[in-house]
């Protein structure tokens, strides 16, 4: 699996510098982020099957 275009990190500055950051695909940045979001998917789908029974 291949998680594309994630910022190296944010810095600090507007907008513009911001979307000017250099990107890179599989950074940790956003693969910790996607991780996070499947385990917080993953337990509401649990949380869900509970409540139905």
């Amino acid at each position: 699996m291949l998680v594309p275009d994630i910022c190296i990190g944010t810095g600090v500055g507007d907008y513009d510098h911001y979307i000017a950051r250099e990107r890179h695909t599989n950074d940790l940045h956003g693969v910790a982020t996607f991780i996070h979001m499947c385990v917080a998917m993953s337990e509401l789908e649990h949380e869900k099957e509970r409540m139905s029974c």
